[in-house]
């Protein structure tokens, strides 16, 4: 039986330099077929957030009358939600206008809009 020949350490650092860099490559095509699903994924709910758009802005009506903390939370998460699907599913200015109308109700309530100015659905001077 032939002795195999015996290797290098510089073949062996290639071979392991090439091995890393066919590592990167396999996860670099993970990182980017898992975030091409999130973004489906994404879109998937804000279409089916845009179903009923009116069923949104009623339950952000009803968190806003309840006037705590947890409740301005909720709907900011929920109308930067709203924004994404109304830019999705109709148009930034629909989403204006009906954010203007929650606000000619809801604007003297000073930590809601300070939530919505932070989470950038609302200016100052737009008050």
């Amino acid at each position: 039986m032939p002795a195999t020949p015996r290797r290098k350490v510089a073949d062996l650092h290639r071979l392991a330099a090439s091995a890393g860099e066919v590592r990167k490559k396999l996860a670099a095509i993970q990182r980017k077929k898992a975030e091409a699903e999130r973004q489906a994924k994404r879109e998937t709910d804000l279409r089916t957030l845009s179903a009923d758009f009116n069923r949104c802005w009623r339950n952000a009506d009803k968190l806003a009358e309840r006037g705590i903390a947890s409740a301005y939370d909720e709907i900011k998460r929920s109308l930067v939600e709203l924004s994404d699907a109304y830019a999705l599913c109709a148009t930034r200015a629909d989403f204006d206008r009906r954010l203007a109308k929650f606000m000619a109700r809801h604007a003297k309530r000073s930590a809601l809009v300070r939530r919505l100015i932070e989470a950038s659905l609302w200016q100052k001077s737009s008050q």
